[in-house]
């Protein structure tokens, strides 16, 4: 159940929104309305190829990062300042075990 849960966070997470930024940073600038986009697609639009290449896996990267992250705090095996509590993830009323982290990471690496 862990590894399916971890697939899903991946593809759910870190590839469906690569592809909502690479296409967000492709939009014309006319149809963007957010100051923070216009931005990022300016700057993106003033890239050559390998430096767009460069923005999409910096995204790609703080994603990855975040979602490893999280789940290292759901897992328990990275601590969270200022909480004392021990978080359990349910699915259908089973707990699911640690080593979420990890198989997310091993994920990643087969990835590459």
């Amino acid at each position: 159940m862990e590894e399916k849960l971890v697939n899903s966070i991946f593809q759910s997470v870190v590839k469906e929104n690569i592809g909502l930024y690479t296409e967000i940073l492709n939009m014309p600038l006319s149809e963007v309305t957010d100051s923070y986009w216009r931005d990022v697609i300016m700057l993106y639009n003033n890239c050559d190829k390998i430096n767009k290449r460069i923005i999409v896996e910096i995204f790609r990267h703080v994603i990855v990062d975040t979602v490893s992250t999280f789940l290292g705090i759901i897992d328990g095996s990275s601590i969270l300042e200022n909480f004392e509590h021990e978080l359990k993830l349910k699915v259908d009323n089973t707990d699911i075990e640690d080593g979420l982290q990890d198989m997310f990471l091993e994920l990643i690496e087969e990835m590459k």
